[in-house]
């Protein structure tokens, strides 16, 4: 009896230092922090090794067994989360060092999770998502964040609401017809563009069928800077990566002498 007693408390206590280095690991207090990924792939392991042994322990009661199949989606879930948060610290690594800007869409708390390692980070919102103030105080105070709008009203609301005074700068569109979303807003088109660029001081970025043959007159109705998606990329991508390297120094050209 005593013996039981001592591996049931042994296997809580190897969980319990498993749930203790994924919260550490998850602050962003290991240093250096491209170290993370080990004591994270430790934790999960422990916990694990834990829930093991706790299993073989189980009474053959449907309820536990309920219990046990509950913890493995969690077990699933975690393994989800990780599997998507290592690619997001490495490119994160690569882009300091490159000494890039990333704007993660949506994700407020991604982007502070990537800013703990010394990258310049920023977010992009939509409408529906969260107002740029929240996303500030989770973001942090140094993040660019961005605030989509896409007709007057939006923007309107955008320069008058306190929540999104927060955001450094706006986006409007679409411009032109768009096949990048599922369900695009109404176009708006450069006339509207540039009768609503008075509107704010704020940078405004042009979104919505953007390409290499109308970025100029976007440039001249007003915006400030394009977002662009599908004319990033070739045709035919088979060709390799260095057609989309020739593709992006295309638009760097094209942007610069229109500047």
């Amino acid at each position: 009896m005593q013996g039981r007693l001592f591996d049931v408390l042994n296997e809580i206590v190897i969980t319990l230092l498993g749930g203790f280095l994924l919260l550490l690991a998850f602050s962003g207090r290991f240093s250096p922090p491209h170290r993370q990924p080990m004591w994270i792939a430790l934790g999960v392991f422990l916990i694990y090794w834990g829930a093991r042994a706790w299993a073989r322990r189980a009474p053959k009661d449907p309820r536990w067994h309920a219990a046990l199949r509950g913890g493995s989606l969690a077990l699933v879930g975690a393994l989800m989360l990780l599997m998507n948060w290592f690619p997001l610290q490495y490119s994160g690594f690569f882009l300091g060092a490159a000494g890039a800007l990333l704007v993660v869409n949506d994700r407020a708390d991604i982007a502070r999770m990537l800013s703990s390692n010394g990258l310049t980070v920023g977010v992009h919102l939509g409408q529906e998502d969260l107002p740029p103030s929240d996303a500030r105080r989770v973001a942090g105070a140094a993040a660019i964040i961005g605030l989509s709008t896409h007709n007057e009203l939006e923007l309107r609301e955008a320069e008058s609401c306190a929540a999104s005074q927060s955001s450094d700068y706006l986006a409007f569109g679409p411009i032109f017809g768009t096949a990048s979303k599922e369900n695009p807003d109404p176009v708006v088109g450069l006339v509207e563009l540039r009768r609503l660029r008075p509107l704010t001081a704020r940078p405004l970025v042009a979104i919505g069928g953007i390409t290499r043959a109308n970025a100029c007159s976007v440039i001249d109705a007003g915006a400030d800077s394009v977002a662009v998606i599908a004319d990033l990329f070739p045709d035919d991508l088979s060709l390799g990566s260095g057609r989309i390297r020739e593709r992006v120094g295309e638009w760097l050209a094209i942007l610069a002498s229109d500047f």
